[in-house]
C-alpha cells in the first residue's frame, strides 16, 4: 500500500499529537491526584493545540498557563482538570460556565457529556472560541452567549457553574440568580486571576 508524502506527515503530526495529550494526562494531571476516568479522558480527546495559536505542539501541552486571543490566557491542563474533577460532572448535566475564554474548559465540559450555556463579554474572544468549538465540538450541546452576566440570566436550572474570573469581584447576577433543579443545589468551582500559579479552585 503507497502513502502520500502529505499522509504520511499527517500520520505523524497525529502521532506527535497524541502522545503530547498523553503525557499531560500522565505527568501533569495522573502524577497529581487527578483520578476520574471521565476528565482524563476528556483532557486526552480535547485537542489542546487548536486552542493556542501559533505555538508549537509541545509547547501547547506544557505544564503552563498561555497567552490566547486578546491578551488572556488558556490555564495550565492541571487547573482545567482539578476545576473540572471537582465539579463532579455528569453526563446530561446542565452546566452554566462564567467566562468562555478560549474554549477550552467548554469543550472538556462538552466532552464529558454535559449540556453547555458558557457567556463571555469580549466578542474577539467570543468569536474565535465560537469558530474552534464548531470544530472540535461538532455535534456536542453547547450553547454560546456574549453577555457579561449582569443583563441576561439563563432560564433553565443549571447543575453546575464553573467561573474563570480575572479580579476578584463578586458573582454576577447570572451566578446568584440562576435556578437549580428541585431539591438539589449547583456545585461551583471558581477560578481566580490569569497566572497559574494564582488559580485555585473552591467548592
Amino acid at each position: 500500500m503507497i502513502r502520500s508524502g502529505r499522509a504520511v506527515k499527517g500520520a505523524m503530526h497525529m502521532t506527535e499529537i497524541e502522545a503530547a495529550a498523553e503525557r499531560m494526562v500522565s505527568t501533569q494531571l495522573v502524577e497529581r491526584g487527578i483520578r476520574h476516568p471521565a476528565v482524563l479522558d476528556a483532557m486526552r480527546a480535547v485537542p489542546r493545540h487548536r486552542f493556542v495559536p501559533d505555538v508549537s505542539i509541545e509547547k501547547a501541552y506544557s505544564d503552563h498557563a498561555l497567552p490566547t486571543t486578546g491578551g488572556q490566557t488558556i490555564s495550565q491542563p492541571y487547573i482545567v482538570a482539578r476545576m473540572t474533577e471537582l465539579l463532579c460532572v455528569q453526563p446530561g448535566m446542565k452546566v452554566l460556565e462564567i467566562g468562555t475564554g478560549s474554549g477550552y474548559q467548554t469543550a472538556i465540559l462538552a466532552r464529558m457529556g454535559a449540556s453547555v450555556v458558557t457567556i463571555e463579554r469580549s466578542p474577539e474572544l467570543m468569536d474565535r472560541a465560537r469558530q474552534v468549538l464548531a470544530e472540535v465540538c461538532s455535534g456536542m450541546d453547547i450553547r454560546m452567549l456574549l453577555t457579561d452576566g449582569t443583563a441576561r440570566r439563563p432560564r433553565r436550572a443549571v447543575d453546575r457553574i464553573p467561573a474563570h474570573r480575572c479580579r476578584r469581584t463578586s458573582p454576577t447576577p447570572a451566578m446568584n440568580s440562576s435556578p437549580t433543579p428541585a431539591g438539589s443545589s449547583s456545585r461551583w468551582a471558581i477560578c481566580h486571576g490569569q497566572d497559574s500559579d494564582r488559580h485555585r479552585p473552591r467548592r
